[in-house]
């Protein structure tokens, strides 16, 4: 393998892997916010927060499978 391959796999890499972490972070990142908001008791629990945060979760569960097929084929790729 040449060079140039090499940084064509890198970048592919971290392009695919950085998506993922990227799609992932904002439903993770509501939720401890919205956790740590309702056990202080500043937000109701199904408040418009929660409400927001359940959507985000579901909608990134939802991708999951998509994000794993691509990992995966990124896998077969670099091998």
């Amino acid at each position: 393998m040449d060079a140039g391959m090499e940084v064509f796999e890198g970048i592919v890499v971290f392009i695919v892997v950085g998506g993922f972490l990227v799609s992932i972070a904002p439903a993770i990142i509501l939720d401890i916010v919205w956790y740590k908001r309702v056990k202080s008791g500043k937000s109701p629990k199904f408040g418009a927060l929660g409400i927001i945060s359940i959507i985000v979760t579901v909608w990134t569960l939802l991708g999951l499978p998509y994000e794993f097929t691509l990992l995966k084929e990124l896998a077969g790729f670099i091998r």
